[in-house]
């Protein structure tokens, strides 16, 4: 069975909710740009940035959430809500879990390896989730821009292992970096484009 949007007002809300939670997502993606590159601003002003980041994700997640529920409801599949949700639940899980660490050297590592395992959580559900996209809409944008991403973030850290221990100028590790986030902002844009261009929906 397919479901073409101009029949059905759920699909094109969830629609919308999506779109508005990647341009938000977008817009958190260039605070954050902004703010790696604001240490020089005192505690008020990196607080106020922080605030202001704390909300822009909250309504993103909340906008996502609904959409991706709506979406699900529509298509009658679970996997493309479970697939958006689930990663937000183990970085809770994982969270939770560093802050009961103690602050000693060897939990800090702890720490990190937990944070690892968060990231590889939404890379891992965000390929289920664009996958699953480009099946249920015939719309191969979605699968290739989640590859297009997760080859830029390997670029960016790949390079970074290299040059970590090298004594490069700091201009070529900020032009990878650039180029890297780049290439990720151009898979985030095929991604949101396949939400622009979507007509239909096949569903069970």
């Amino acid at each position: 069975m397919t479901i073409f949007i101009e029949n059905s007002p759920e699909l094109q809300s969830a629609r919308r909710y999506i779109l508005v939670a990647m341009s938000l997502g977008l817009v958190l993606w260039l605070a954050v740009s902004i703010g790696l590159l604001s240490w020089f601003l005192d505690f008020k002003g990196l607080l106020a940035i922080f605030k202001s980041y704390l909300f822009l994700w909250l309504t993103m997640f909340i906008a996502q959430v609904v959409g991706y529920y709506k979406l699900a409801k529509v298509s009658r599949n679970l996997l493309l809500f479970r697939y958006a949700a689930f990663p937000y639940i183990a970085d809770a899980l994982l969270s939770l879990c560093g802050l009961l660490l103690s602050k000693s050297i060897v939990d800090i590592v702890g720490m990190a390896l937990l944070k690892f395992l968060t990231l590889v959580f939404y890379a891992y559900y965000s390929y289920c989730l664009c996958a699953e996209l480009t099946r249920v809409t015939q719309d191969p944008l979605f699968k290739r821009g989640v590859l297009v991403i997760g080859l830029c973030f390997a670029f960016i850290l790949s390079v970074g292992a290299i040059l970590g221990n090298a004594h490069v100028y700091r201009i070529v590790i900020f032009g990878v970096g650039a180029l890297g986030a780049l290439g990720a902002l151009a898979g985030w844009g095929m991604i949101m484009l396949g939400f622009v261009r979507l007509k239909q929906i096949s569903c069970p």
